[in-house]
């Protein structure tokens, strides 16, 4: 779902969603993420994803995984490698534009508070605040690299997808407390909305 604002992740009618008027037309998703600070996510128009004179096909890019892995066959799948092989990944986000796509997916789809307590000393010796704080960072560096490959390559019209991967192994619902799913995904959401992606790709 395209959004420029932020596309909406929960689907309308849940627990913790309400739907609202916005000033000028159209409506919004509104989610309770169970603080103050609740998220508020517009659809931007569909449009805004087509310049004028260009194609209305948008060309997703690859599996950055293997390209990452053809490149160096030594590199983890590890979230941390968002801080180590950050050339790399920009390399590999500027060889999918190269080669025709319109659309780029941020990496980050290991970068859960999950895989990240699974990194060696992260589960131990490590506190919930400071596995928050560089999950936070992590989805953040994401965007950023994607936005330096854009630039790198000199391309316009190039869209960034914020990927919205699984919070543990699955998306099974049962694995997490009521409520720190929800809570997750809007912190999720907000940082790569922030940073600046133009749509959400649910992994």
């Amino acid at each position: 779902m395209p959004g420029g604002s932020g596309a909406a992740v929960p689907q309308p009618g849940s627990k913790r969603s309400r739907e609202e008027e916005q000033d000028g037309g159209g409506r919004r998703l509104v989610f309770d993420d169970g603080n103050d600070d609740d998220i508020s996510l517009a659809p931007a128009p569909a449009e805004g994803l087509v310049q004028e004179g260009c194609s209305a096909v948008l060309v997703l890019d690859g599996g950055m995984g293997d390209e990452l892995r053809v490149r160096n066959p030594m590199i983890n799948w590890s979230p941390l490698e968002l801080q180590s092989s950050e050339q790399l990944i920009v390399d590999c986000h500027a060889a999918y534009i190269e080669a025709g796509a319109t659309v780029i997916e941020t990496w980050n789809y290991s970068a859960t508070p999950y895989w990240i307590r699974e990194q060696p000393g992260w589960s131990t010796l490590k506190s919930e605040p400071e596995v928050m704080e560089l999950w936070e960072e992590l989805t953040r560096t994401s965007v950023r690299l994607a936005k330096r490959a854009i630039k790198e390559s000199g391309k316009k019209n190039i869209r960034i997808a914020g990927a919205m991967p699984p919070l543990l192994s699955t998306y099974d619902l049962t694995e997490m407390p009521d409520g720190q799913m929800l809570q997750q995904y809007t912190q999720m959401a907000r940082s790569l909305h922030e940073e600046g992606c133009d749509l959400f790709l649910i992994e």
